[in-house]
């Protein structure tokens, strides 16, 4: 009964900490990418963005990795049906076609997980402009003219 409480706890204090860092530095690198800054404030960045929207960003983080999920789970068992009755109704060598229709549908259901990427990459831009509400009113303010909006020059 010790070891049970303690391995309770111990899931209790490793398994939380995990999910909400997760769920709060999933967007890291779209503001590394979009707002041009260092790792200090984006990391920053990434708390103040999530700060009052942790539970809706963990449902829309898991509905998107739950899509990604399903489809895969589909296309493996498709190819695992496919594979075990090609090789059980066949006595030739069948390696190299199931090798080939594997990594297809692989590279298949590895598209499926830019689903959960975009979805990340959407929730982002939507906590910028709840957050900061800036955005959207300068592109629109900048329709239709010849300026450029993007005034920051890239250092390489």
């Amino acid at each position: 009964i010790p070891a049970f409480i303690i391995i309770i706890i111990s899931f209790v204090f490793c398994f939380f900490p995990i999910i909400y860092t997760m769920v709060v530095f999933l967007p890291l690198t779209f503001i590394i990418v979009n707002e041009n800054i260092d790792f200090g404030e984006s990391f920053n960045r990434c708390f103040t963005l999530i700060k009052e929207n942790f539970w809706m960003s963990l449902g829309i983080y898991l509905v998107a990795f739950l899509i990604y999920y399903m489809a895969s789970l589909l296309i493996g068992t498709f190819i695992g049906i496919i594979a075990g009755t090609a090789s059980y109704f066949t006595t030739k060598e069948i390696g190299t076609v199931a090798g080939a229709v594997t990594s297809v549908f692989t590279f298949v259901g590895y598209i499926f997980y830019m689903v959960f990427y975009i979805s990340v990459g959407l929730h982002y831009y939507n906590l910028v402009e709840a957050r900061d509400g800036i955005g959207l009113s300068r592109r629109l303010d900048s329709l239709g003219g010849n300026t450029n909006t993007n005034t920051i020059e890239e250092q390489y």
